[in-house]
């Protein structure tokens, strides 16, 4: 991230002083924070985000993070355009390489494998903005108010029509059965 670029939610950490015992932090975004992140991610407004994240060094150049985190925020209902509250959670691991380590060229990726380690850069690590991307990554991307339906799909069924397994084709070979008048 290049330095004309503010990061919403920042909370650098030194991870020189992580141990093999857990430290353990709690992070709250303030007011402003919210406010900014709120309007990175479309959103009216975030009333509340909260992460808590334990790191614990793995090995000499491993660090592992955990973390979870709670957002109280206003979304837009796709369906009908309303704002609504919502809460979202979330559970998420991390872990990191510095040194040396960080600097090894990549593997092939395995798809079913546990995602690698990421590399820790000279900036160091930046706990606001991780508890961000996890919290955009929770995000859902078309929110739907709570007893909001769809009246009409795209074919002109009810969306329950749609589920029984009608299909726009079905409407076209009723079409061809008609007779012309």
């Amino acid at each position: 991230m290049s330095e004309e670029q503010q990061l919403e939610f920042s909370r650098p950490f030194d991870v020189a002083g992580v141990g093999t015992q857990e430290k353990r932090l709690v992070l709250e975004a303030r007011p402003d924070e919210r406010a900014a992140l709120a309007k990175r991610f479309g959103l009216p407004e975030i009333a509340r985000f909260v992460s808590e994240i334990t790191l614990r060094r793995e090995s000499s150049e491993l660090i592992a993070l955990e973390g979870t985190f709670e957002a109280r925020l206003t979304q837009v209902c796709v369906i009908t355009d309303e704002a609504f509250e919502s809460e979202v959670k979330g559970v998420f691991t991390r872990r990191y390489l510095e040194g040396r380590a960080a600097e090894m060229p990549e593997e092939d990726i395995d798809p079913e494998a546990d995602d690698p380690p990421e590399a820790l850069g000279p900036e160091g690590l930046d706990l606001g903005e991780v508890a961000a991307e996890e919290l955009s990554l929770a995000l859902d991307p078309y929110p739907r108010k709570p007893g909001a339906k769809l009246e009409k799909s795209r074919y002109g069924e009810s969306e329950e029509e749609a589920e029984e397994g009608k299909n726009p084709f079905a409407v076209l070979a009723g079409l061809k059965d008609r007779k012309p008048s």
